[in-house]
């Protein structure tokens, strides 16, 4: 850039004509004025360029943060089926104890159930 300002500093001598130094100062600003231009560009793709990566970082941890908070409402919610169906079993247990049951008028029982519930047993 020193060499550029001594080139327009040069090229801006008085010639003693003064619409040719009239037209000397217009060009040099002019090339001036595309200089700065070109800077400001490269300025302003570095900067777009710093504002898209650091967008890529927040996605990526907004993407890990979600798939955390999914992976643990699912673990969640499997401990809470597991929990439910333990529950449901020592339930059955207690009850067929009571009833005398044994393992085939239980499977019996639940496949009546599972029956009635799904609508299978009503084929009238």
């Amino acid at each position: 850039m020193h060499k550029m300002d001594l080139s327009m500093t040069l090229r801006r001598q008085d010639t003693g004509h003064p619409t040719a130094d009239a037209i000397n100062s217009v060009l040099a600003a002019e090339r001036e004025a595309n200089q700065a231009l070109n800077e400001a560009k490269t300025e302003a793709e570095h900067i777009l360029d710093a504002a898209r990566q650091r967008a890529a970082r927040i996605l990526q941890r907004a993407d890990a943060r979600i798939t955390f908070g999914h992976l643990r409402c699912s673990q969640g919610v499997a401990r809470a089926i597991d929990v439910q169906i333990k529950e449901h079993h020592r339930q059955l247990a207690e009850l067929s104890q009571r009833l005398e049951l044994d393992d085939t008028q239980i499977d019996a029982i639940v496949a009546d159930l599972a029956a009635a519930m799904t609508g299978a047993g009503d084929a009238s």
